[in-house]
């Protein structure tokens, strides 16, 4: 069963990987777009056919001596991406083909982002029904995670109910008011107009609650309703 999940994630990514894949290939043979690389290659002193194992050290080391620089660098990749009006998460595949001259692509359009204080869910492209079906799915994984803190960096999210789903609670004024009125069976109680004490009764929970006449059989109804909420809140 699980192999099986798997397998329909993976051609799932496959799937959008080979879509956002042809989006690069075909950017690649815009003639604009290879004159905007080329521009940033030869600003920043990137070989025509891009770095190779030899040069990319160095080439790195000498960006990042001036802050600068790795700022206007990384800023002329956004606005490629802008430009030709990619999804921002196409930025880090930009910049391999700017910088190796490989053509490479996201394989998926969502993300899950941990960086703040909950768990979020990125949408950098418009998602397929699998690949809202897979958010959700992987979005519900973290949640667990984090409820049972099976990472060091998921414990500073708060998710006691994990992912579990919640229902608006059906009738939850009318099981208030029978607990409520529940808390007086056995007191005694004074009228005003009377001399004789009343203990507080189960019809009495009734009338409070149901302010109506009942005929016998309702009254029955509404008594067993009235156990049935303190059963399953133990009161």
């Amino acid at each position: 069963m699980i192999k099986k999940q798997q397998d329909k994630t993976m051609q799932i990514l496959k799937k959008v990987h080979r879509t956002n894949l042809d989006l690069m290939k075909k950017l690649s043979m815009n003639s604009n777009f290879q004159k905007d690389i080329i521009d940033i290659r030869n600003k920043f002193q990137i070989p025509e056919k891009g770095l190779n194992d030899k040069n990319v050290e160095p080439w790195h080391e000498n960006l990042y001596k001036e802050h600068d620089s790795a700022l206007l660098f990384l800023k002329m990749i956004k606005n490629i991406v802008v430009k030709y009006d990619l999804p921002i998460h196409f930025i880090d595949h930009i910049k391999m083909y700017i910088l190796y001259n490989t053509i490479s692509a996201p394989n998926c359009n969502f993300g899950i982002d941990c960086s703040g204080d909950c768990v979020s869910i990125k949408i950098y492209n418009k998602l397929t029904k699998a690949e809202w079906i897979l958010a959700k799915k992987e979005s519900e994984r973290f949640l667990l995670s984090a409820k049972n803190k099976k990472a060091k960096f998921l414990s500073k999210f708060h998710y006691p109910l994990a992912d579990m789903i919640m229902h608006p609670k059906k009738q939850i004024d009318t099981a208030i008011k029978i607990l409520n009125a529940s808390k007086k069976k056995g007191s005694k109680i004074d009228y005003y107009d009377s001399s004789e004490v009343h203990i507080y009764k189960e019809n009495d929970v009734v009338a409070e609650v149901w302010d109506e006449d009942l005929d016998r059989n309702e009254v029955k109804k509404r008594k067993n309703r009235i156990r049935q909420v303190r059963h399953r809140n133990k009161a």
